[in-house]
């Protein structure tokens, strides 16, 4: 015999009564391999700094990517400075999106400075 289930204002109904009356699960739909487009292979870090940027130590950064390899090699309580943060979103989304050169390098040369921004 079937269970059966009481619902509130409909009386005692059998479970697959129940079932019937539901919306059909849709099935999850996953993309495959082929159709995921992967950001990373549009991201231009040979992008140059029209003048490259100069290091207090001594030399530059002439690239994208070499602001990037910067940035990754910084000591972890310099890394996670506010200016520091704010220099590597400049260079990823410079990197990632395409856009102007200059945002990177103007968020380097701030956070090379060290000086903090005014409120």
């Amino acid at each position: 015999m079937l269970a059966e289930e009481r619902l509130p204002h409909r009386g005692i109904i059998s479970r697959s009564a129940a079932a019937k009356r539901r919306e059909p699960r849709q099935p999850k739909l996953v993309p495959a391999l082929s159709d995921v487009v992967l950001w990373s292979c549009f991201v231009s870090w040979s992008a140059r700094f029209s003048p490259p940027i100069p290091l207090p130590g001594g030399g530059e950064l002439a690239t994208l990517h070499d602001a990037r390899a910067f940035l990754i090699r910084l000591p972890r309580h310099e890394y996670n400075l506010p200016r520091w943060q704010t220099a590597l979103a400049a260079v990823l989304m410079v990197g990632s999106d395409g856009g102007p050169t200059d945002f990177a390098r103007i968020g380097m040369m701030q956070a090379l400075r060290g000086r903090p921004r005014r409120s």
